[in-house]
């Protein structure tokens, strides 16, 4: 077991072992056995969380928002390398059941016989582990084992340790062992979503000193830098007499933020433990497995299989016939498709009566003011002419975000959000790049026998980019800008396809900042964002649509309406050799020549 990202401090104990140190390596050999045990034990999380905002509206008034979520998900410990780790695999969100099929990011193979394939498969299961978190902290530490990381053999030079009390749990006298980190701000803390944060941690661990089991963990996150942010976790176990050990039973987070009056309540209950087998053995090097992308599947209340895929290339296509009249009854044997003049085998097929999910996102930053009253007409628009199958959320952001519907084909609930648009509360910044990650990861939701898309309207201007610009007087490049090639790859592997409608008038900007920049630096930042832009819906499937003036964004709309309304969703595995590098070029074609076929992708660059 390894911290999630802990840069390690080589630090030693300073003098012989107390009473205090005798419990706590106790303790460590404890928890190491405990995580092997746990990896052939599953059990049921209950997980519900509660977000609470308190904003201004342009007049200065209060607004308070709240959102809340449920998940339910199989809660078990997964081997990276020779250490396990607890992981959370969500099956339902917000009584929504999430497709079994479904392959993210975890499921990829890594090479665990270095160090950094381990720490790449670790980020992995984190990553699935928290990306149906809400609100606007990063927090990748909300699992019931985590605080048991304390007591990893690697990370107790971290740490002084000290009895601060005694207390009965269960029967069970246990000591109160208080820890705090010897140098502050070692663990770097990375979510699903947005940017790593160092923090400090301390806390109560309450362990029975004769054998080293815990009963409960208690513990504290201090932000040195951002020290409004205010953030803990406590979690308690019991004997569950199914499986005969101790197990996490219940576990309770609170997170603040001061400075943007915003607070996260969390609480979990765990429940249904018992015994699995695997048809592969869970210790075994994923390097040995099949090459492809890998995924630990629920095959049944007591069994769990490792199984393999591999990526999958989709592209949308719309069929005409020679009088424009769109073709909506093809099946897959009707269409061919190749790759660099190679034929490939359709895998993946949504005819066009396949429902979609369609999350309109709005970006309510700042700069985007003067248009709020455009994203009205245009999410008007385009509810109206969703088909009766489709159904869509809303969305918008600045430095937060805020999901503001479920999803839902009631065009009522959906207007009635839309009438709220160009209220509400006061605009921030604007955190592009989290807010595509926040829409892919944690709000279109997969579910099976339907199609995801996103649409955004923004004018792309992340405020990372510019304040780097700002700081640095030159611009990032796509390489150097980290948080952008996190969305990237997100998008890449999601396959959402993404349609942005821009709002951004280049000359009136490129003005504004030559005041401060030279002009071809100003004329630079805003053809990188369109470059940003441009890459986002090219690798996702989808399109970028720059309309000339504000009328032209409510015209738009219903265009990707209507073409959303008749598309056919194609997916194949690649054929081609992976040492084939570079741009491969997609060319989709029905067997009836005289059909016209359009496609989503001209191609794609292959990773």
């Amino acid at each position: 077991m390894g911290f999630l990202a802990v840069a390690l401090l080589v630090l030693g104990f300073q003098s012989a072992p107390s009473p205090v140190d005798t419990v706590v390596k106790r303790a460590s050999q404890y928890v190491d056995d405990y995580m092997r045990e746990l990896g052939s034990i599953i059990g049921e999380e209950q997980y519900n969380q509660e977000a609470l905002w308190q904003d201004e509206d342009m007049r200065s008034h209060k607004i308070r928002s709240q959102r809340a979520r449920r998940t339910v998900s199989d809660f078990l410990a997964l081997p990276v390398g020779a250490e396990y780790i607890g992981v959370r695999h969500v099956r339902q969100v917000d009584d929504v059941t999430l497709d079994p099929l479904y392959r993210g990011f975890w499921r990829e193979s890594f090479d665990e016989s270095t160090a950094e394939g381990r720490q790449q498969l670790q980020k992995a299961f984190t990553f699935e582990s928290t990306r149906y978190n809400i609100g606007d902290f990063s927090r990748s530490t909300n699992l019931p084992t985590f605080p048991l990381e304390v007591l990893d053999e690697g990370n107790l030079r971290l740490f002084t340790f000290s009895k601060a009390g005694e207390e009965k749990i269960a029967n069970v006298q246990t000591w109160k062992v208080r820890f705090e980190q010897r140098e502050r701000a070692s663990l770097v803390m990375t979510a699903s979503v947005g940017p790593a944060e160092r923090y400090a941690l301390s806390g109560t661990l309450w362990i029975e000193p004769s054998t080293g089991r815990v009963f409960r963990a208690q513990m504290n996150f201090e932000n040195i830098i951002r020290e409004y942010l205010e953030m803990s976790m406590d979690v308690r176990f019991r004997t569950d007499p199914a499986v005969g050990v101790l197990v996490p039973s219940a576990m309770e987070e609170h997170y603040e933020d001061k400075s943007a009056k915003h607070e996260l309540f969390a609480h979990a209950d765990y429940v249904n433990y018992r015994r699995f087998n695997s048809d592969v053995k869970l210790d075994t090097a994923w390097s040995e497995l099949p090459k492809g992308t890998t995924d630990l599947t629920r095959e049944g209340d007591d069994s769990y299989a490792v199984k393999v895929d591999v990526r999958v290339v989709n592209v949308e296509a719309w069929v005409t016939a020679g009088n424009g009249t769109p073709v909506t009854d093809l099946s897959a044997p009707d269409f061919d498709i190749q790759e660099n003049n190679v034929a490939q085998t359709i895998t993946n097929f949504s005819p066009v009566n396949t429902p979609y999910d369609v999350l309109l996102l709005f970006d309510r930053s700042g700069s985007t003011q003067r248009d709020w009253v455009s994203m009205q007409k245009a999410a008007e628009g385009f509810i109206a002419s969703l088909r009766p199958q489709d159904r869509a959320g809303i969305a918008n952001f600045d430095t937060s975000y805020r999901m503001l519907t479920r999803w839902t084909n009631t065009r009522e609930q959906l207007n009635r959000t839309v009438d709220g648009l160009a209220n509400g509360k006061r605009p921030g910044g604007t955190s592009f790049y989290r807010a595509v990650e926040q829409s892919l990861a944690s709000e279109l939701l997969p579910v099976a026998g339907r199609r995801r898309a996103l649409i955004v309207l923004t004018d792309g201007r992340e405020n990372g980019l510019f304040n780097t610009l700002f700081r640095r007087g030159t611009l990032l490049s796509m390489k150097e800008e980290t948080p952008y090639r996190q969305m990237l790859d997100l998008a890449r592997r999601e396959r959402v396809p993404i349609y942005i409608v821009t709002i951004s008038n280049t000359g009136s900007e490129v003005v504004r900042l030559s005041q401060f920049y030279s002009r071809e630096v100003a004329n630079d930042y805003m053809a990188a964002v369109a470059m940003r832009l441009e890459q986002l819906v090219e690798v996702s499937g989808g399109r970028a649509l720059f309309p000339k003036t504000l009328n032209d964004i409510v015209p738009l709309y219903s265009q990707i309406s209507r073409e959303l309304g008749s598309a056919y969703s194609i997916g194949y595995v690649s054929n081609l050799p992976a040492e084939f590098q570079g741009f491969r070029e997609i060319k989709l074609t029905t067997r009836d020549t005289h059909l016209h076929v359009v496609q989503s992708r001209a191609g794609y660059v292959a990773p």
